[in-house]
């Protein structure tokens, strides 16, 4: 057996798949060393470009997911790659340096906010978890075992401030550790910047939307000089905002699911926004991605939980209808949570969720910070709502094991927007869009007009316009809170254009 090769760990199909794409492209510069994937299933379209198909221990569908599989190392020198990193240069010097060092690794461009162990100097920066070299040893496997001790102990979804802590306690037994330059593990999704005199060896990010082989070129073909982001717009979150010293934009997007929010949020995706750092897959329902992030997701289920039938398991609550109109209470803990994220200062945050628990993330912001807040809410024909949502409870397989009718689906549909109706206030702050406007490409005049960001413009194909409702209307009651959300967008318009 080789003594070196690559890991992928992958649970879920979406992500099985996007480690099939990496591993492909990994291979051409993989050398003789085999690549293996850790995953729940043996059988999967496009196994066969890995070597051998291991079966995870114990899946949870997280990032737990990663570590276990660590503990039982393939390779005497092991490259593990997140399911979307892969080489692009050959990388014998990793390997080589393993033969002197127990772990590898390259500073995280994103440091948790969620944990910070006052223990650790800040000087001990978060390594990315994404891109990882190990070496077999019982030192090795101390080290993991107390990674993943900690995870389990923080709670906390990220893995990377677990990580921190385990390679801080194995620092003091004797672990040997090294920190490899950016070039072998450049974070595509944020604004990135590679220095003179060497090439990159590995990408880590879906670049599924740009060019990728001008991407190559780009990076590798002249290294002698100095090449970043704001260069070469990778479309992922890449672009920095000048300084201000204002109030700092935090945007919120809100609104039913399959009512065009992701579309909104694409629209900010150049105005260098903080727009969470664990997004979804995109899918076929949605092709250009959802723009949305799991852990502010996670955030708003755990305060909808308690107000919800027990019915809907987690992902699946912003299709619930609350049983209370009340205030939503909220834990000391996700009150910090909501905190440390608002601490990042200038945000484009999107989740359907928002249409309930809102107010929760509004009452973390400092009073003297709400003139910068912006709440976007997006609406469309419920009849056209209800055609998706069935669409995507029929595909997406966190909704499986739901069954909702159609009266109940447009029951939650509208018990979202008469919460947000009794909630919003008569102000600027308070934006109303059309999906109708943002099909025909008009959304982003008012969004500029409103945040004074300037938003993409002219990129929606209208062959998203895919479930008309044409000239059926729905019951009275749904079609009746349709038209107030289109006089709210109608005044929204002349807003803007006064």
């Amino acid at each position: 057996m080789s003594k070196e090769g690559f890991l992928y760990v992958a649970t879920g199909q979406q992500y099985v798949d996007e480690a099939v794409r990496s591993a492909a492209k990994t291979k051409q510069f993989a050398g003789d060393r085999p690549i293996f994937i850790c995953t729940n299933s043996y059988v999967f379209s496009g196994s066969s470009i890995f070597d051998k198909i291991l079966l995870h221990p114990e899946p949870t569908f997280t990032y737990r997911d990663k570590i276990s599989p660590l503990l039982k190392l393939p390779f005497k020198r092991t490259l593990f790659l997140d399911t979307d990193a892969y080489l692009v240069e050959p990388i014998d010097d990793a390997f080589d340096m393993l033969k002197v060092v127990d772990f590898l690794g390259i500073h995280a461009p994103v440091r948790s906010f969620l944990y910070n162990d006052n223990r650790i100097p800040d000087v001990f920066s978060e390594i990315n978890s994404g891109v990882i070299g190990l070496r077999r040893s019982w030192m090795q496997k101390k080290l993991v075992y107390s990674w993943l001790l900690k995870y389990d102990q923080l709670n906390i979804l990220p893995d990377q401030p677990s990580l921190r802590c385990a390679l801080w306690w194995g620092l003091s037994k004797g672990l040997k550790v090294w920190v490899a330059p950016p070039e072998y593990n450049l974070r595509t999704p944020k604004p990135w910047l590679v220095g003179e005199g060497m090439k990159v060896k590995i990408l880590h990010g879906r670049t599924d939307g740009i060019n990728h082989s001008e991407l190559i070129d780009y990076l590798n073909k002249t290294p002698y000089r100095f090449r970043c982001s704001s260069e070469f717009n990778t479309k992922q979150n890449s672009s920095i905002l000048p300084y201000s010293s204002g109030v700092p934009k935090r945007i919120f997007i809100l609104g039913s699911g399959r009512s065009g929010t992701s579309l909104v949020t694409s629209l900010f995706t150049d105005c260098g926004l903080y727009m969470g750092q664990n997004s979804y897959l995109k899918r076929g329902s949605n092709p250009d991605g959802f723009y949305e992030d799991s852990n502010i997701n996670t955030i708003n289920e755990d305060i909808l939980r308690p107000y919800v039938q027990d019915k809907y398991c987690d992902g699946q609550r912003w299709l619930a209808v609350l049983n209370t109109d009340s205030h939503l209470s909220v834990t000391p803990k996700i009150r910090r949570e909501i905190r440390i994220l608002m601490a990042r200062g200038e945000c484009c945050l999107k989740d359907p969720r928002f249409s309930y628990t809102i107010q929760n993330w509004l009452e973390e912001i400092h009073p003297e910070e709400h003139s910068g807040v912006f709440c976007i809410v997006v609406f469309r024909n419920p009849l056209e709502f209800l055609m998706s949502v069935r669409k995507e409870i029929k595909e997406a397989p966190y909704l499986n094991g739901l069954n909702l009718d159609d009266e109940e689906l447009l029951e939650a549909w509208y018990s979202q927007y008469d919460n947000i109706l009794r909630i919003h206030k008569e102000s600027s702050n308070w934006i109303f869009i059309d999906y109708y406007d943002i099909i025909h490409n008009k959304a982003h005049l008012i969004l500029e007009k409103y945040t004074g960001l300037q938003v993409r413009g002219n990129n929606i194909n209208p062959l998203y316009y895919r479930n008309r409702a044409l000239d059926a209307k729905p019951p009275k009651k749904y079609q009746d809170m349709y038209n107030i959300l289109k006089r709210q967008s109608k005044n929204t318009v002349l807003h803007s254009t006064q």
